[in-house]
């Protein structure tokens, strides 16, 4: 689907160059998913792409939001995002299918969910995944709509966490809160103290 221009670059010091690439759109609409990899000596640098292909007549807007502290998780964590739909030109009643797909970078599918809903102007659709058979890695949610000769398509990316790094964030959050009970009671008992020993010097001098 990408044909790069060319598939080697010679760059100086402190300079940049751009690198272009053409897309031919297969004939199947969807989301495609894949990887641009970079290597010079030692360094590698993975680029991620997604492809998202529509039908050319388009009748609905589509969006995959996932909120932003959902954009990496642990794998015993469920995903949560919201897919807005929005009826473009002409607003009738209609029902149509919502197909939902989990696939990471290399093209493998995870998870395959449909649904068939209603529809006129606009419909927010709130939906949770399982996410308990992912790898760590990096993923894209992606949401078709298929309504009478046509199909619109959206995704968002995200990231599942190794376990190893999930815990290295609780135990920082749970030292963070601690340290923040420990100067809270060491404030208190300034403060009772200090009150303390502003009555005696008030009695002193009464």
């Amino acid at each position: 689907l990408v044909d790069l221009a060319e598939d080697s670059l010679f760059v100086l010091p402190g300079e940049s160059s751009d690198l272009g690439f053409r897309i031919t759109a297969p004939e199947e609409p969807g989301i495609y998913t894949g990887k641009v990899i970079i290597t010079s000596g030692s360094f590698e640098k993975e680029i991620p792409l997604t492809i998202r292909v529509k039908t050319e007549r388009s009748l609905f807007d589509i969006v995959v939001s996932i909120p932003d502290s959902l954009k990496s998780i642990s794998s015993t964590r469920g995903l949560a995002a919201q897919i807005n739909l929005l009826q473009m030109g002409i607003k009738e009643n209609m029902d149509v299918i919502l197909n939902y797909e989990i696939k990471d970078f290399d093209g493998v599918v995870y998870l395959v969910e449909s649904e068939t809903i209603f529809v006129f102007d606009q419909q927010v659709v709130e939906k949770e995944f399982h996410t308990n058979d992912l790898p760590p890695g990096d993923y894209v949610l992606g949401a078709e709509v298929i309504y009478p000769n046509g199909v619109a398509v959206a995704s968002s990316q995200f990231r599942v966490k190794e376990e190893i790094e999930a815990d290295k964030q609780r135990t920082f959050i749970l030292g963070v809160l601690v340290l923040l009970v420990v100067l809270f009671v060491v404030i208190t008992i300034f403060v009772v103290r200090y009150r303390r020993i502003l009555k005696e010097k008030r009695r002193g001098l009464s």
